[in-house]
């Protein structure tokens, strides 16, 4: 089983990496906009939601606040640290990822969700081989098969074992987005 917080760490620098890369190299931004507030707002609001409501209750919200292939850009380069850049040739689909590392009010329900899928699936439990954790159906199938029981671990202990991931993340969060 890996460490929480060294998964954390390395999910973040990663996750930061690729605010810097999009911000000079995709958005070419010279304005003063917060990168990554929206991230840190989401990363901090996730833990306490898990806890109030629910593990499946808590990602399904964040996948309907979310667009499929921004967080399948982001949920890719936590992996792989590589950015296909060629869905962002599209000049909206390139807005709404800037937008999505930015400070905008519905700013980082991508790359919160992502943080937590990579959590989930490295620390909980893989999840099956017919499953791609990077597009929206895939994470609803892995949340399915954890919340059936098929992935040999109940909801309630894949909570306890990701707390500590979320936990960490939210302060980085908090130390590299500052408000």
């Amino acid at each position: 089983m890996e460490d929480p917080v060294a998964l954390a760490i390395d999910t973040m620098l990663k996750l930061n990496k690729l605010i810097n890369k999009a911000k000079k190299e995709v958005c070419k931004s010279s304005n003063e906009t917060k990168w990554g507030n929206g991230i840190r707002r989401r990363l901090q609001n996730l833990p306490m939601l898990i806890a109030s409501t629910g593990l499946t209750p808590s990602l399904t919200f964040y996948m309907s606040k979310s667009h499929g292939a921004i967080y399948n850009l982001v949920y890719s380069y936590l992996e792989k640290e590589v950015l296909d850049e060629k869905p962002l040739e599209d000049n909206d689909l390139r807005k709404r990822f800037c937008d999505e590392l930015g400070s905008k009010e519905a700013a980082g329900y991508n790359a919160a969700l992502a943080v937590a899928v990579i959590g989930l699936s490295r620390l909980v439990a893989a999840p099956p081989s017919s499953v791609s954790l990077g597009d929206l159906n895939g994470v609803a199938k892995y949340l399915l098969a954890l919340r059936s029981g098929e992935l040999g671990v109940s909801e309630v202990q894949a909570v306890s074992l990701l707390t500590g991931f979320l936990e960490e993340a939210k302060k980085l969060a908090a130390a590299f987005y500052a408000e």
